[in-house]
């Protein structure tokens, strides 16, 4: 149908669009910083910002040349096992809480957030979202 999106058909001789093939709104600029709590501290920070794929860095560090690590897949959106590649790569303690900040930057979106939840759930984490915009 001319001048209409691509996935619009023709109901009752109007046009129509599935509201299950409507996509919801995603942000895609985001990166996020990982607050690893120890009962004594100091706090342990880790990023994860898309380079443009998932790469992984110690609180601080900016050079792709400091990454703790870089998921070998290189896609540009997060996938199940880029979390482990930060635990294969770094000292980092299991079964802790860990705050998440969401930044309004970066590459990232709300689907590699919940991929990043739920992986690091499997891993024995209790991921908070303590900001977000």
């Amino acid at each position: 149908m001319v001048g209409y999106p691509s996935n619009t058909r023709r109901y009752r001789g109007g046009p129509f669009v599935r509201i299950s093939e409507i996509a919801s709104p995603q942000r895609h600029d985001m990166y996020f910083t990982l607050l690893f709590e120890k009962e004594e501290g100091p706090t342990e920070i880790y990023e994860l910002v898309f380079h443009p794929c998932p790469v992984w860095f110690k609180g601080g560090s900016t050079g792709l040349d400091e990454a703790v690590c870089i998921p070998s897949h290189r896609g540009p959106h997060y996938v199940m096992g880029d979390f482990r590649c930060l635990l294969d790569n770094a000292e980092i303690e299991s079964n802790r809480k860990v705050g998440i900040v969401c930044h309004d930057s970066g590459h990232g979106s709300e689907e590699d957030l919940n991929l990043l939840m739920s992986e690091m759930k499997s891993e024995g984490f209790s991921p908070q979202l303590m900001f977000r915009n």
